[in-house]
Formats: structure tokens, sequence, C-alpha cells
């Protein structure tokens, strides 16, 4: 009962919750017999809602399963096909689960090549060196969001000092540092970027975005986190980046399709992800609300507080206090 009232009333003041905040706080005392019954329904009512927020969790993971399913079917030129089947449903991981295989470059899809990444993008080594500390749109590792490729909404106007890399809009950003992170991005605009980020520019025979979603496959990464280099600071190269194999459609129409549909299918794991987080919210709010009528004497029904003043031990909450300062 004290602890649960200790973590509800003391709010978090990092490491300086300790006695000299706990010694100077109102804390509602309620009869023995009251403090057990509402300990016991509280670890009910928890425990189902620990069981609920479980559920979303696991739901929460088997769509990024899914997500990856999505992709590593796309680029082994499985996505685009007139049949349906039972594992395309973004909740159903029977197959998504699979470990990623080689791909085997013998049994190519018809309209798809083998190639290396240096053939279809190149390098950009354009650098960005402030004459004067000026703002500017600037993208560190810590702005791209680890998996999903999205921008963080920290990221802006930056007062530049150092050397940066120079970036342009349909321009690769790819974190080459802990490359595990998978922390990849697709510019839409102009600006300059953290050292530890190459920029790479696709060819006229790839569509920027379906590299950028090839970039993210958990294929790409694992791959790419086998080749590092460094203990402390592990980092992959440039050359085993470019030399990495690939296959893909020679068609820039069907590239456009396969990324037209893994963004079909993402923007409804999206929805279905934004629910789930907003469920997840309602979920630790609801845990706040039990925990307030709990310590605000509204958890127990009058029947429930009848029973306890039933019990031997019971006693009312101000002779509690005068017998515990006596003992004190």
């Amino acid at each position: 009962f004290l602890t649960e009232i200790l973590v509800f009333k003391i709010k978090d003041k990092g490491y300086a919750r300790h006695y000299q905040h706990i010694e100077k706080q109102e804390l509602p005392i309620a009869p023995l017999p009251e403090q057990r019954a509402i300990v016991a329904k509280l670890e009910q009512l928890f425990s189902k809602l620990d069981n609920s927020i479980n559920n979303l969790k696991s739901a929460k993971n088997k769509l990024e399963i899914y997500r990856q399913a999505v992709l590593k079917k796309a680029f082994e030129g499985k996505l685009i096909t007139n049949e349906s089947t039972e594992e395309d449903e973004p909740c159903n991981t029977k197959k998504a689960a699979e470990p990623q295989t080689e791909y085997d470059f013998n049994k190519l899809p018809t309209g798809w090549k083998q190639t290396q990444l240096e053939k279809v993008m190149k390098l950009s080594k354009e650098k960005y060196k402030p004459e004067n500390e000026e703002d500017i749109f600037y993208i560190g590792l810590e702005h791209i969001e680890k998996d999903s490729g999205r921008l963080l909404k920290h990221a802006g106007l930056a007062k530049i000092r150092t050397l940066k890399n120079k970036f342009y809009q349909n321009q690769i950003l790819y974190g080459k540092l802990r490359p595990y992170l998978n922390k990849v991005y697709l510019a839409n605009e102009e600006g300059v970027c953290s050292t530890d980020i190459l920029v790479f520019s696709p060819t006229e025979e790839l569509f920027p975005k379906y590299i950028y979603w090839y970039m993210l496959s958990k294929k790409f990464v694992n791959e790419m986190s086998a080749k590092t280099s460094g203990v402390n600071l592990p980092r992959v190269s440039t050359k085993n980046i470019l030399k990495h194999k690939l296959i893909l459609p020679i068609s820039i129409n069907e590239q456009k399709e396969i990324v037209k549909e893994i963004e079909s299918r993402f923007s409804v794991c999206d929805k279905l992800e934004e629910s789930i987080d907003q469920s997840l919210e309602k979920a630790e709010a609801l845990r706040q609300s039990i925990l307030k009528k709990a310590f605000e004497g509204e958890l127990l029904s009058d029947e429930e507080i009848e029973a306890c003043k039933k019990e031997p031990d019971w006693e009312p909450a101000e002779k509690l206090l005068e017998r515990i300062k006596k003992e004190k």
C-alpha cells in the first residue's frame, strides 16, 4: 500500500526522489483492512490491464515482422502478383518470421537483373564548409528514426560550425555508424548532414524510393552489420556498401509499382500502429485513474468497505495514526 502511494504521490525528480521529499509529503492513510482490500483490488485490476498492454505490444511487434515480410517479398520479385495469400494479412506472421535467405541469382524473376549498388547509385562527396556560423537545415544520426526511415520532429535548422556532408532532394542518406540501427532517409529537401551519414545519388536506372525501401530491409541491414569494423564505434565502409549485390527490375515503372504496393501496405500498418499507440496511452491513463481513485478513497464499494470494518484488526485511521506515533 505504501509503495503504491509513494509511486503515485511523489512526482519523479530523478535521483532527487528520496527521503527529504518523502518526509514532507502528506499521505492518505486508510485502516489496515482497507489497505489490504485496496491493494488486492489494484493487483486484480492491474493484472487485467497488464494482459491487455502485453497483447497490444505483441500486435505492434507483429506489424514490424509483417513490414519486413513485405520488403522481403518485394525485393525477391514476389510482391506484385495476382495471387493473395493468408500471409499477406498485416497481423499474420507464419511466414514473416522466416529468416532472410540469399537470392538465387540463377533464377531471376522475369525482367529483373543482378547488379551491385555501385552500378546504380553513386557516392556524393560534396562537402559543406561554413565560412561563418550560420543556420542551415541539418540532419544528424540522432534525427533519423531507427528502422522506419522517418525524420524525427526535432530535426531542423542548426548552427553549423564544422565540415559536413551536403545533400539534395531525392538523395539517400545512410548512417554508416552502427548500421544495425538501420538509419536510412530519403531527402525531400536540401541540407547538410553528419559525416557519419553517407550521401548516395541514385542513377537514372534506379527509382530513389525503391532503393530507399531496399536499404531498410532486414537483408540489407543484416549484411551491412556483419561487415562492420571497430569495437566501440562499429562502422561499415563505403566499399562494402557499394559492392553489395542485389537483384532489381530493369523497368523503372515496375520499381515504381513495387514501391506503390509497399507504401499501400505500410499505410495500413501505420494506421493500425497509431491505433495501438493510442490504446497504450489510454491504458496508462487508466492506470493513473485507478491509482487516483484508490488513494482518494473511491476505489472500494460500500459493500467492500463494510466487509473491511468486520475484520478483527479494523480501527479508524485516526486511532491507527495515534498508535503509530506512540510506537515511534
